[in-house]
């Protein structure tokens, strides 16, 4: 495989693409430009709960992150199939053994091998460089924050039984197209041993993003993956620096408040791109 960039564009309407636990759930945004903001790390859960949902049970498909479950009894499986007892919180002396450990998460966790991780805290399975790097998806617009206030007829507390009613509050982006990059490191994917098919997943991820994300701050169809644009490259090193191709994907209102996703042109601009750069719509 040879050095890939993707761009990814996506269409946010009446819903809470990533709330902020520390601003009351707001959505996020940038204080500066007022710029909605989807964090890599929400976008890389997505990506985990499609493979999960998808891919129950399939060997080698198994994540590493998810809820519910305690890292150091997963690291702990990876020395007991290599024979070995963990030394403290150092990877074992035995280079060869090191590397069984490491490779034994790299193998079972199709998200390990992807993204990386710290596997240190507690019982070691090495700090792993992942060859696929996400990006935060920025709005291409400034967005506007609309707050609902939600009533419950119901109460919690007994104490609270002759309360009519509690009062909550919800609120969402009435509008945003928000674009995010994410980048393929072929010499990272030897290391963990990411593969083609690993690759393809991604991107049967990507174009599902929000398919398992239905709530009620983010109805079905609220949140829409609508266009990802690849970049594939000729060689290992690439043929071209990844911000000119990420500056290539064009996405511009058409109007001066836009409301929709129909509200803006999208174009490629290949005029500046190096000819060994192979580009593809992945999502059109």
């Amino acid at each position: 495989m040879n050095r890939i960039d993707l761009v990814v564009v996506i269409d946010v309407k009446h819903a809470n693409p990533n709330g902020n636990p520390d601003a009351d759930n707001l959505p996020r945004t940038d204080p500066e430009t007022e710029q909605g903001i989807i964090t890599s790390v929400c976008l890389k859960r997505k990506i985990r709960n499609f493979i999960m949902e998808a891919k129950e049970n399939m060997e080698g498909l198994d994540i590493y992150y998810k809820s519910g479950v305690v890292l150091n009894e997963l690291n702990q499986e990876a020395y007991d199939a290599a024979g070995i007892k963990p030394e403290g919180t150092r990877m074992p002396k035995d280079a060869e053994k090191a590397r069984e450990v490491t490779k034994f998460m790299t193998d079972r966790y199709w998200d390990v091998r992807t993204f990386g991780g710290v596997l240190s805290t507690g019982i070691n399975c090495g700090a792993i460089k992942g060859p696929v790097q996400v990006s935060d998806a920025i709005s291409k617009e400034r967005v506007s924050i609309i707050e609902h206030s939600i009533t419950r007829d119901s109460v919690t507390n007994e104490e609270d039984r002759e309360k009519e009613r509690t009062f909550g509050r919800k609120n969402v982006v009435t509008h945003g197209v928000y674009v995010a990059t994410i980048s393929f490191c072929p010499n990272l994917a030897r290391k963990t041993g990411f593969s083609e098919e690993d690759y393809e997943l991604l991107v049967e991820a990507l174009k599902n993003l929000f398919r398992y994300d239905a709530s009620s701050a983010r109805p079905a169809g609220s949140m829409n993956v609508r266009k990802i644009i690849e970049f594939r490259h000729s060689s290992e090193l690439g043929d071209a620096p990844a911000h000119k191709l990420h500056e290539a994907v064009v996405v511009e209102s058409k109007v001066e408040e836009p409301h929709d996703f129909s509200d803006y042109d999208f174009s490629i601009d290949k005029s500046g791109l190096n000819d060994k750069v192979e580009v593809k719509e992945l999502v059109e």
